[in-house]
């Protein structure tokens, strides 16, 4: 019987947190839930399902990293692993609300993704601060694991042009664009404001932003699912900005975090029903 017992163990507690991980981490991250790194203000209704890096501190350099760990039990990873700056200073941390000209006769030009989700605690974008014409690509790579494991889970992952792009050349310097590619699915639409700008690639792998700066106002945050590198490509005639978070897609069974205290929760479960069904046997054996 000791025997069996021991079998049971070993054979069960395996399987069970196996499923565990399984069924709680193959597609839903999702818990509803507004935390530290989600948006506080703007009109979007989605903030539930956003959570942005904060780059605070950082600098525009191969192996820098940021990192935080959610309220379901994920950590996640973003770090830069490229960097090619043809001319121009290379972008600084910055809060989504990046470029404003009160001033400007096109009233409102400014950067419009922040009137849509921000958070003005956190440097989600990267943003140079003096107007110089430039064009820079970078990689982040975007990872993420089960807290205090090494258990590695799917990474979906939200862009957005965190300035404003235009179409028209400004004296001798080339018109804006921002070209931004996944490895991953191809990207798709997670919210607009206003016109939502324009763009190609909807569906690809690869969005271009070319104007989100002149009416009829707008742009748009894409998605891309089950991505680990984004490759952000920026030709600009003075400053432009990009960001970059993550996406909890809703589920219908949104599921807790599982960290090394929930496996071993877990463990002690399953010790403790076999135990009791072990002594309930004996008993009326």
């Amino acid at each position: 019987m000791k025997k069996s017992l021991l079998l049971l163990l070993l054979t069960v507690m395996p399987l069970t947190v196996t499923q565990t991980f399984a069924a709680g981490w193959t597609g839903c991250q999702y818990t509803g839930a507004v935390e530290p790194n989600s948006p506080t203000s703007g009109t979007g209704t989605k903030k539930d399902q956003i959570l942005f890096f904060d780059w605070a501190g950082k600098t525009m350099a191969v192996g820098q990293s940021t990192s935080f760990t959610a309220s379901n039990g994920v950590t996640y990873t973003a770090e830069i692993t490229r960097v090619n700056s043809a001319s121009g200073p290379l972008p600084l941390p910055h809060d989504m609300k990046t470029w404003v000209d009160p001033g400007s006769s096109l009233w409102p030009q400014q950067a419009l993704a922040h009137l849509l989700y921000d958070n003005p605690a956190l440097k989600p974008a990267f943003y140079p601060n003096v107007s110089t014409a430039h064009n820079l690509d970078y990689d982040i790579s975007v990872s993420a694991v089960i807290a205090g494991t090494t258990q590695t889970v799917p990474v979906d992952v939200i862009v957005v042009d965190a300035e404003a792009t235009s179409p028209t050349p400004g004296g001798s310097n080339p018109a804006e664009k921002l070209n931004i590619t996944t490895d991953g699915g191809g990207f798709k639409i997670f919210d607009t404001h206003e016109s939502g700008g324009v763009y190609t690639g909807t569906g690809t792998q690869t969005i271009q932003y070319t104007d989100t700066q002149n009416p009829p106002y707008g742009t748009t945050f894409f998605y891309s699912e089950n991505a680990s590198t984004i490759t952000f490509d920026i030709e600009t005639r003075a400053r432009q900005g990009a960001a970059l978070g993550i996406y909890l897609k809703p589920c219908s069974n949104p599921v807790p975090g599982l960290s090394a205290g929930g496996i071993l929760l877990t463990m002690l479960s399953i010790v403790g029903a076999v135990i009791y069904l072990y002594t309930r046997r004996r008993k009326f054996a």
